[in-house]
């Protein structure tokens, strides 16, 4: 059967679509035509609806691709027709995304459209036809209301299958387990354009085809029936094969054989198909060292007809037990036997499957105290410190594997991650100021005017802290590899039909599923017709923030508690799904996840984890409070076992470490930006940890405390402020490091050129200004970074001049405003130069600029002027330290 078959139509549609960028309506009138009903109406300013005057060529893919496979073939069938295409109706749609209804067009309502909109769209489908360059448009086009990064790659992949890989809930877990993506959905173009090009280098799988097996994964179990029908739509079947071993051909064009065993039925008294434990049989041509799991054997299952390469000869088989093993590890063995290149630091040990081995970056690692500021004088590269203290902090296993030794291209390396870390938003970073307060550090309260009221309404605003918090707080304890947790899971309390209906609950946990009432209201992925709009409105706005949590906030990996009483849990599940509508059995509820529920007919007391309250009727809300390591530990507390979770063999991952970098925080008034949480961040006060301290917050009534694996940067000037100023409060709890000049830095780089010596230069100034200052106002060699590039003479003077006269001599005035004079003491001004040479000069201003004939004794202090005509040539910057 012919595979991916949606894709040859697609390119024709996109092709097609080229000639109506100037003829828009003429589009519109088409999908009216081709049966497509709802989705075309726009609105004006004052909430009437007309018909749509223009549309893009994504949105228009996307209201085909919102309706199921067999309304989308007829409209595709009805479109060839019309239009004389001579489309193929696909016969599959392996590896398309989903596209939610009442969210396909690309762009917002007229009312809230820009007039660029639109023609930013068509300019980025245009520019990909013609292979031009992208980021500029891409980057706009994710500026537009209603474009995001998922919604658009999602219909770039659709237009354009070979060139595209969609970036959604699907892909992301896949992408982040792979190590391709660091972790959430990325923003512009240069990360999008990163994913791509490691996918294309590191796989021989088509965008189709590994969208596919993303979707795929999430979907299905392991298990040795799901594997066949995955190999079965990406490699090439040899035969039909037997109930027990199927061959196929990889895109390699290598060999290999899925051998499933039986077991013992006892009950039965007969055997039957072990679909949990199988074989994977492969050529014994890896390169590799085989270890434990591996098993050179002779192939008594193959023959001639299902895999005659492997048939008669000495095969390599991995032995997969379903209860040990996850997909990346099958699709790990898979991949690495199709040439892909899965990781250059994968190695493979024991039955747990392939891991990363780090082994050899141990000694790397550092423990880096929780609180700790980089204080120094101005220039000495403390913020530029931060960006590797905070990736090496993040990401310690990453960082421990850089081995770039030269200083420009290590920076960049990993200023790049930093960026990546930024918008995972593992790393944030915000600067104090005069003006900075508890509102915008920890929460405040947020003026707006709500929809179809006038009056003005306050909401609860988190700040920076508290967002990066609680973002730490989710994390900590996930292992990601183990149970299908994201690496931030919200936490979901969730009823599943009345306290009595028992039976009910049972067949969910049986069916692997978590499914919620009112199913009157639809399909929530479609449009509503008017009678279910019509109950939907009648519901009450507690029910539709159920059904809208349920449906689109609840994520892929987030955690869903379910409810016993109000005050146990009887369950606890991972979320494996989105959302879907199930109507078949009338009798049932119809809005569905499927979930893992790891732990069934439990009785788990959640006041402690809820800060003593009970849990309320409501049939879906998210449990704010609560932490995946909270829960495990509060299982432990109450002798609750969970194999695999709360045993004692089990080996907790590392938590994910999050950073806050707080540049200048000197500049910011401590006591009034930390307020009480000044506490919590001590060592021992945080969550966990042996003193550990929680208050209520005075806006939101939240209990908050600071976790463990949240680290704090920062950064602070003492030529503004020296230590013996701060805040005491913050001194007791932070560690200093001071970061000073760095003249080494300046001789490595090589910033002396044309026998000027920039290090010694620098040495001999500070050494000056410390005996006229002090050490807290020398000066930074970040300064004369400029001169490490290779220059002719004449710029080289030009530039050091320019950093003498912009950014030096300011600074010194800063430093010596009542006394000038220093300045030339500094620059080693010599007393039998002439005027011209020398920085410092006297003041000329006649004998009598005071008028009739008066003389009053002035200050000889303030009777000098600066001379920046001195620095004319480079033997008198050499003059400064000779």
């Amino acid at each position: 059967m012919e595979k991916f078959t949606w894709v040859g139509t697609f390119e024709k549609i996109s092709e097609w679509l080229l000639q109506y960028e100037d003829n828009q309506e003429y589009l519109i009138q088409l999908l009216k035509k081709i049966g497509v009903n709802k989705g075309l109406d726009d609105q004006d300013n004052n909430g009437n609806s007309f018909l749509l005057q223009e549309i893009d060529p994504f949105s228009f893919i996307a209201l085909i691709l919102k309706h199921g496979e067999e309304k989308r073939n007829q409209l595709i069938q009805n479109l060839s027709d019309l239009e004389n295409l001579n489309l193929e109706t696909p016969s599959d749609y392996s590896g398309v995304p989903n596209v939610l209804p009442l969210g396909a067009w690309l762009f917002a309502y007229a009312k809230e459209r820009q007039n660029s909109d639109i023609k930013t769209l068509w300019k980025l489908f245009v520019a990909i036809h013609r292979s031009e360059e992208l980021e500029l448009l891409f980057n706009s086009a994710l500026e537009i209301k209603q474009t995001a990064i998922g919604k658009l790659s999602q219909m770039m992949f659709m237009l354009f299958p070979s060139k595209f890989f969609p970036l959604d809930g699907q892909t992301e877990h896949w992408l982040i387990e792979n190590n391709i993506l660091s972790a959430k959905k990325k923003k512009l173009w240069v990360d999008y354009k990163a994913v791509l090009d490691e996918l294309t280098e590191r796989f021989n799988y088509s965008f189709a085809e590994l969208s596919h097996r993303c979707w795929f994964i999430n979907t299905y179990d392991l298990n040795a029936e799901n594997l066949d029908i995955l190999l079965e739509t990406n490699y090439q079947k040899i035969s039909e094969g037997t109930d027990k071993i199927k061959g196929f051909i990889n895109h390699s064009q290598k060999q290999l054989a899925l051998e499933i065993g039986v077991k013992k039925n006892k009950s039965a008294g007969q055997n039957i198909i072990d679909l949990d434990n199988f074989n994977i049989i492969l050529e014994h041509t890896l390169d590799i060292e085989i270890s434990s799991q591996w098993r050179v054997v002779g192939n008594s299952n193959l023959s001639q007809k299902n895999a005659p390469n492997l048939c008669g000869k000495e095969v390599c088989v991995f032995r997969i037990k379903n209860e040990l093993h996850s997909w990346n590890n099958v699709l790990d063995i898979l991949d690495l036997y199709d040439g892909c290149n899965i990781s250059e630091e994968k190695s493979f040990i024991d039955d747990l499957g392939i891991k990363i081995d780090i082994k050899k970056n141990e000694e790397k690692m550092v423990n880096h105290p929780l609180n700790q500021i980089l204080y120094g004088p101005p220039g000495t590269g403390k913020t530029y410190a931060t960006t590797e203290l905070a990736v090496q902090i993040a990401d310690p296993v990453w960082y421990a594997s850089l081995t770039v030794i030269d200083i420009i291209e290590r920076h960049k390396i990993i200023k790049e991650k930093y960026d990546d870390l930024i918008k995972a938003k593992q790393i944030a970073f915000t600067t104090f100021h005069q003006s900075f307060s508890y509102e915008d550090f920890i929460e405040g309260l947020k003026a707006y005017i709500p929809e179809e009221e006038k009056n003005i309404a306050y909401k609860v605003e988190d700040g920076i802290f508290k967002r990066i918090a609680i973002a730490a707080m989710k994390s900590q304890g996930i292992n990601q590899s183990d149970i299908g947790l994201n690496q931030e899971p919200t936490i979901w309390k969730i009823s599943l039909g009345e306290r009595w209906e028992t039976e009910r609950r049972k067949r969910y946990f049986e069916n692997g599923q978590a499914r919620i009432g009112w199913s009157n209201v639809g399909d929530l992925r479609e449009d509503l017709t008017e009678k279910e709009q019509l109950y939907y409105d009648s519901l009450k706005s507690n029910t539709h923030s159920t059904l809208n949590d349920f449906s689109s906030r609840m994520k892929i990996g987030d955690i869903v508690l379910c409810l016993k009483d109000q005050q146990t849990i009887q369950a606890i599940g991972i979320v494996k799904s989105d959302y879907y509508y199930d109507a078949i059995d009338k009798d049932d509820y119809a809005h569905v996840r499927d979930v893992n529920w790891i732990a069934k007919n439990i009785s788990l007391n959640i006041l402690a984890l809820n800060n003593q309250t009970n849990l309320t009727l409501k049939t879906v809300y998210e449990l704010y409070r609560m932490s995946w390591s909270n829960i495990i530990e509060e299982l432990k507390k109450q002798n609750i076992e969970i194999d695999g979770l709360t045993t004692s063999e089990v080996v907790v991952e590392q938590n994910h470490n999050y950073v806050l970098v707080m540049d200048e925080i000197n500049r910011g008034n401590i006591s009034k930006i930390f307020g009480e949480l000044i506490t919590l961040i001590e060592d021992d006060k945080r969550a966990g940890k042996s003193d550990a301290r929680e208050l209520t917050l005075p806006y939101s009534k939240e209990s908050f405390t600071v976790p463990s694996n949240l680290y704090l940067i920062g950064t602070m000037n003492t030529a503004d402020k020296s230590l013996t100023q701060l805040d005491l409060a913050l001194r007791r709890r932070f560690e200093f490091k001071e970061i000073g000049p760095d003249s080494q830095i300046l001789k490595d780089m090589e910033a002396s050129q044309h026998d000027v010596d920039i290090p010694l230069m620098l040495k001999k100034m500070n050494q000056r200004i410390q005996y006229l200052k002090g050490k807290d106002y020398q000066i930074g060699h970040s300064y004369f970074m400029p001169l490490c590039s290779e220059m002719d003479q004449a710029e080289y003077l030009q530039t050091l001049r320019r950093i003498f006269e912009n950014k030096i001599i300011p600074l010194l005035q800063e430093y010596f405003f009542s006394n000038l004079k220093h300045i030339g003491l500094v620059l080693n001004d010599h007393p039998d130069d002439t005027d011209e040479r020398k920085i410092i000069q006297d003041l000329n201003l006649g004998e009598d600029i005071f008028g009739y004939g008066q003389q009053p004794k002035g200050n000889p202090l303030f009777a000098v002027e600066l001379n920046l005509d001195c620095f004319s040539d480079l033997k008198r910057f050499q003059q400064i330290y000779k």
